[in-house]
């Protein structure tokens, strides 16, 4: 029956369908994956898959270090209280350089400036080096 109503002898049918049946299977489309790199800072760069064992060696003086963290905080803190707190603070550590206020200068940037510490982190390292000159 199936000979007369498609016209196929069954062999070819029966080859068709195993040709289809042994097919290899389309997988699904799954939605391709985006890396999104955040870079920021000196001497930055971009490695995947990959180690890295250079050594950056910045040289900034005190005053470019603290204009920048002034800058930062004047255009990431919204202006107001905070704001001018963290600035008081950070020009009071700035005038105790290398004198042996600048521990407790220092601590108390840090504590004012303490929810922002994603936004001075960068400067940390800096102004520690700076806390080991006074010891």
């Amino acid at each position: 029956m199936v000979d007369r109503a498609a016209g196929m002898h069954h062999n070819e049918i029966r080859t068709q369908i195993e040709r289809w049946r042994l097919r290899p299977r389309q997988t699904q489309i799954t939605p391709s994956m985006t890396t999104i790199y955040h870079i920021e800072g000196n001497n930055n760069r971009v490695l995947t898959n990959s180690e890295d064992h250079s050594v950056n060696v910045l040289v900034q003086t005190t005053e470019q270090i603290f204009v920048a963290l002034r800058r930062e905080i004047e255009s990431k803190v919204s202006s107001g209280e905070v704001q001018s707190a963290i600035l008081t603070k950070l020009s009071a550590l700035e005038r105790a350089q290398n004198s042996p206020s600048f521990k407790e200068r220092y601590a108390e940037f840090i504590s004012t400036a303490a929810d922002y510490v994603t936004l001075i982190s960068p400067f940390i390292p800096a102004l520690t080096e700076m806390l080991q000159k006074t010891f």
